[in-house]
């Protein structure tokens, strides 16, 4: 992970990191087909140890969801390599960002928020909890890009106003509020 987040995936060869890990190169092959799924799996475990910071205690609970942007970015910080590829200074791995294992377990985390929030609710009961988790996955990872290129959640109106748009998105009229 530290040479990836340092030198970046086309500078660092997979022989210097077998290298620095005390192994031979052919060491790392049972383990890893070739040097991008050992970066895939250096980020993904990155991105995870991140998300994994940020998420609410109880994932259940939609309420305490609402926070989740502003955590991951503050978090980022002590994850460089997630941080690097969220900086966009790993193109090539952007569109594939959707499709980690972290970012499932994001998505399925939302689900579940949504459905116990709808048994309570406090979401709304005309959404499709599996469709909207899609949504809200591609929209926290979205944001996350852009809260960390552009430091968008660094404008307190900004961050506000995104966290606001969700909310009214998806809280039950009457439902508890702020949740």
């Amino acid at each position: 992970m530290r040479r990836f987040a340092e030198q970046g995936y086309r500078a660092t060869s997979l022989s210097a990191i077998a290298r620095e890990s005390g192994v031979t190169p052919a060491a790392v092959y049972p383990y890893f087909h070739d040097k991008e799924r050992l970066f895939l799996a250096a980020f993904d475990a990155d991105a995870s140890a991140l998300l994994d910071s940020a998420l609410p205690a109880d994932v259940s609970a939609l309420p305490t969801w609402i926070g989740l942007l502003p955590r991951i970015v503050d978090g980022a910080t002590r994850h460089p390599l997630a941080r690097r590829v969220f900086e966009g200074r790993e193109p090539d791995l952007t569109p594939r960002l959707l499709e980690l294992p972290s970012a499932v377990r994001l998505r399925d985390a939302m689900e579940q928020a949504l459905r116990t929030a709808q048994r309570a609710g406090i979401a709304r009961a005309d959404i499709d909890p599996a469709l909207t988790a899609v949504g809200l996955q591609t929209i926290v990872l979205s944001t996350l890009l852009a809260a960390i290129q552009a430091r968008v959640m660094q404008d307190p109106q900004r961050r506000d106003g995104l966290l606001a748009v969700i909310v009214a998105a998806l809280r039950a009229p009457g439902g508890v509020p702020g949740a």
